[in-house]
Formats: C-alpha cells, sequence, structure tokens
C-alpha cells in the first residue's frame, strides 16, 4: 500500500511592517495557496496545513511577545581614531578593531542589522528525497526538468522561487512507483503586484522601414556568419533590441552559440533552427511586474552557494542591448534558472554516481586520488568564501569565450555524468545569450531550457546504458529507509509488557543514521584521519 510521509516545518518567517500593500509580501503559506490552487492530490500540494503558533492568544513573535517591543539604540562609531596603545588604567584596556582595520567586503550589509519582526509557523509539507540521491541520470534529468516546469507555472502566477538549491529540490513517489520531482520551500518567495507588458521593438514601425532594416541585416549576416537567415530570424532580433548593431550582434551570437555557423548550408537559418519561439513579434511580452516591490531588511535571495553571479554581485552585470547603459539589479526569473544550473553543476563536479556516500575520493585531501585542480574549482564555485564564491562566478558570466567554461567547469565533471556535458553547455550558453541581449533567451528562459531538457532526456534514454545495480541499490535504501520512518508511527502491540522491548518491523536492529554515513559532511572524514594516523 501506498503511503506517504509528512515533514512539520517549523521556523521564524519575518513579517514586513512598513509596506501599505500586504499582497506585496505573502507569506509562505499564503504562496501555497496561490500555487496549489485547485489542487486535490496531497501529494502535489507544496502544503498540507500552516499556522502561525499562538500563545495565550497572542502571535508568537520576536518582536511583540519576546522583545515586548524593546529594541536596542543603534551604537555610533566614535569618529576620533582611538589610541593604538592602551593601559590597563583605561576604562576599556581591550584592544578595539577599528573600522580601518576590517576589509571592506568583510563588512555586514546595513540592512541584516536592522530588527526584523518573526513570527513562530508552522508548516505540514510532504517529505521527499532530496535530488543528490537520484538513482540514475534519466531520473536526476527528468527531476530537473520537473524544477523548470514548476518555476515556469510560479512566473505565470507572478511568484519566484529565490532560494534554489538542493535542499529544496526533492524527489517523490508517485502512486505507481515512478518518480518526479518537486521545487519546494518558498519561504523565501516574492509575488509581483500585477502582470506586466514588455513593449516590441517594431510594434508601430511601417512596413516599409522594416524591410529597409532586413534588406541592411541580410547581407551583414551573411558576410559575417556564412550563414542566411528568414526574415522572421531579423524580427525577432529587432523585436527585442535596438535597430542596426545590437540586432546584428544579437543575431551573431545565437547563430555562435548554437553551432549553426559550422554546418555548411544554403537553406536560410529559421527561428526552430535557432530556438526562437514564431509568435506574432509586433505584439508585447507578458510579464510580472516586480517594480514596485521593495526588498524587505535584511530580506534573502538564494543559499550562496547557488546563487546566480548578480544576484551574489547585487547588480547588473550587462548593459541594456544597443547603449551603455546597466539596469538596476532586480531578481528575474533568470536568476532561479541560473541557481538550479550551479545544483546540477556541483552534483556533476563532486559526485561519482548515483544514491549515499558519492562524494568523490578526489575531493578528500588524505586520498590517494586527491584531485587539487578539483578541489580549487568546487571551492572556487560553491565551498569559497562569499566575496570569492561572488568573484569567481561573476567573471565566469561576463567572459564571452565558452570555451573558458568548458575548460574551467565541464572538463572536471566525473565520468559518470559525461553524457550530460553537451546539455550543460547548451545550458550554459543559452544564459549567457539571455543576460547579455535581454532576448528570446532572457523573457522565455524556461522554454528554452525545457527544449534542452527534452532533448537530453530522448537522447540519454536512447544512448546511455544506466548502473542498473547502482540504480536498484539506492531504489533498495528508499524504501527501507521509508518503512522504518513509518514503524515508528504503527499501532504498539498492547499484550506486550510495557518493560518489554518492541519489535516494530521484522528487520535487524538498526543504529540512526550519522555523519560517519554520509561522506557529503564535512565532518565524515575525521574518523578515516585519525585511522590513518594510528
Amino acid at each position: 500500500m501506498f503511503c506517504q510521509t509528512y515533514a512539520l516545518k517549523r521556523y521564524w518567517r519575518p513579517i514586513r511592517t512598513d509596506s501599505n500593500d500586504p499582497a506585496l509580501y505573502p507569506s509562505e503559506g499564503q504562496i501555497y495557496n496561490i500555487l496549489d490552487k485547485d489542487q486535490t492530490d496531497e501529494l502535489m500540494k507544496h502544503a498540507i496545513a500552516y499556522h502561525d503558533v499562538e500563545i495565550d492568544g497572542q502571535v508568537d513573535s520576536t518582536l511583540k511577545l519576546i522583545r515586548r517591543g524593546q529594541v536596542a539604540q543603534p551604537y555610533n562609531r566614535p569618529t576620533k581614531p582611538l589610541r593604538v596603545i592602551r593601559t590597563e588604567t583605561d576604562a576599556d584596556a581591550e584592544p578595539r578593531l577599528e573600522t580601518r582595520d576590517v576589509v571592506k567586503e568583510s563588512l555586514p550589509d546595513p540592512s541584516s542589522l536592522v530588527i526584523v519582526e518573526r513570527y513562530h509557523t508552522n508548516v505540514l509539507m510532504p517529505m521527499g528525497e532530496v535530488i543528490k540521491m537520484f538513482s540514475c541520470t534519466l531520473e536526476l534529468l527528468t527531476c530537473v526538468r520537473d524544477y523548470i516546469k514548476e518555476q515556469k507555472y510560479g512566473h505565470g502566477k507572478l511568484i519566484l522561487h529565490r532560494d534554489i538549491s538542493t535542499g529544496n529540490l526533492l524527489i517523490f513517489e508517485a502512486d505507481d512507483g515512478s518518480t518526479f520531482g518537486r521545487l519546494m520551500d518558498y519561504d523565501h518567495a516574492k509575488k509581483a503586484s500585477a502582470m506586466g507588458k514588455i513593449e516590441s521593438q517594431i510594434a508601430g514601425v511601417a512596413p516599409s522601414e522594416l524591410d529597409v532594416q532586413r534588406d541592411l541585416l541580410r547581407p551583414v549576416i551573411k558576410y559575417q556568419t556564412g550563414r542566411q537567415v528568414e526574415d522572421d530570424v531579423i524580427d525577432v532580433a529587432l523585436k527585442w533590441t535596438e535597430f542596426g548593431d545590437a540586432a546584428l550582434a544579437y543575431i551573431k551570437d545565437v547563430i555562435k552559440s548554437t553551432g549553426s555557423s559550422d554546418k555548411a548550408s544554403d537553406k536560410p537559418l529559421s527561428l526552430t533552427d535557432l530556438g526562437w519561439i514564431d509568435t506574432d513579434q509586433t505584439q508585447p511580452h507578458d510579464w510580472p511586474d516586480f517594480g514596485n516591490r521593495e526588498p524587505s531588511p535584511g530580506e534573502r535571495t538564494g543559499t550562496v552557494p547557488y546563487m546566480s553571479a548578480e544576484v551574489i554581485a547585487r547588480r547588473s552585470l550587462f548593459p541594456l542591448s544597443g547603449n551603455s547603459t546597466i539596469p538596476p539589479f532586480m531578481h528575474q526569473a533568470i536568476h532561479d534558472v541560473e541557481s538550479l544550473l550551479w545544483v546540477l553543476v556541483r552534483l556533476c563536479l563532486t559526485r561519482k554516481g548515483p544514491g549515499v556516500n558519492m562524494r568523490r575520493d578526489e575531493l578528500d585531501e588524505d586520498s590517494l586520488m586527491y584531485d587539487h585542480q578539483l578541489k580549487e574549482v568546487v571551492n572556487c564555485l560553491f565551498e569559497g568564501s562569499d566575496v570569492e564564491v561572488k568573484d569567481n562566478k561573476v567573471k565566469l558570466v561576463q567572459n564571452s569565450d565558452l570555451a573558458v567554461f568548458e575548460k574551467r567547469v565541464v572538463v572536471h565533471f566525473h565520468p559518470y555524468f559525461e553524457p550530460l556535458k553537451p546539455y550543460v553547455r547548451q545550458w550554459w550558453a543559452t544564459l549567457l545569450l539571455g543576460y547579455r541581449h535581454r532576448g528570446e533567451e532572457f523573457y522565455n528562459i524556461h522554454d528554452h531550457i525545457l527544449r534542452i531538457l527534452d532533448k537530453a532526456i530522448i537522447e540519454i534514454s536512447r544512448d546511455t546504458v544506466e548502473d542498473d545495480k547502482a540504480k536498484q541499490a539506492e531504489l533498495d535504501r528508499r524504501r527501507l529507509h521509508k518503512e522504518r520512518r513509518l514503524a515508528t508511527f504503527r499501532p504498539r502491540d498492547l499484550t506486550t509488557p510495557p518493560s518489554s522491548p518492541l519489535s516494530l518491523i521484522n528487520t535487524p536492529p538498526h543504529r540512526h543514521r550519522s555523519y560517519q554515513d554520509d561522506q557529503d559532511s564535512p565532518l565524515a572524514a575525521e574518523p578515516r584521519r585519525k585511522k590513518l594516523h594510528q
């Protein structure tokens, strides 16, 4: 019999108290009401129930209940430099760390020091397996595709998740035994107030003027790329960019990224060849309007190892197409899609196969297989300081040479993930097009990545031989782990004397899983080091 397990999430959610529009800052539970509206299958819901904890009829809160409204006065650092040397007769003889002695990047964001009211909240939600416990390549890709679909669905509901990480990407089992991916934990999500419109650059342009632009661009594209393009391709570029050089640069980059310039053919490139969508290019594009939503004090927008380059840098990295104006930063759909790619990349770099205990031996400094270059890549992109992660991701995104991502990142993938390499490259190239030109790949990013993943799933299921033994081992582990969890809640035999141990299931005694069972834990290597030195 199929039986679903649930997790009770308990945390302190921040409360926005300075907004005149509460709809702009919904709670996590209210986000789930929007996403799960009309959903009857509990397994497909993000939350079964939620509520704020109350004590004697009052919400359990940090500011009003616990602090009773008391707030410390801000400390003003003295402007006059203090003496470098102090004597024991001074009122404060301890050396003091001055701002001049602190690296600027290490100082906290002032907004993070603002006291934020928080409510004690409970959320009951379905529980699945984290994505790093995938059972095979095909399951991994299918779940990643499901996550993109959920991002697209949420975006259509004016919602951005903003905290894509391994802990929020779960694998669930359906009634028939098949698995699927779910994007969970929307506690850092934001919601737009309304659906806005992105106007087309060619809306209202006279047909004769459009013909002139096509005639000007067509021969230059042929000369610089070696390929002809259909008029629809030029129209898409003109829709999103300024006329002239900006449209030309956009088309050239797309042709290069898709590899179309390497294929000798007299047939003009179509929208389909470039992965673009065939729509009326004169019509505006629907887009959630987050312009009137200001970040809350101390508001977080992601988990650092998986943050996109622009999010962690807190700035836009590229000017608007056709000019030198860099737009103000705003968390958009493309940033969540980049975060999901970083999750996939980290799995490919740090794991050697499906299931548990699969962290690569090359990352263990005590192993004979230790790979310093691999360790450096992982530290630079994921496990280093916030500043280090930010600087390296920004450099990668700002580099126009796609080969750099290949040499610095993809080449270090474990051989198990070799089949994923071409699709990771396409994903990365699509993101760069979106950032640089803010065109099709920016405003239709979900459709572009879904197309890549659909192709990957078809080709890998056809051409890749999976490790059936490793797959079955992970599926067996899940089954046993679930049985042990459920055994805790089975009714006890009332005829058994209270002093007698109860056998809940017919399995040998087992111990609780500790850090020693998981090589991903930073403590896991400690016992091995002690053993080596004995």
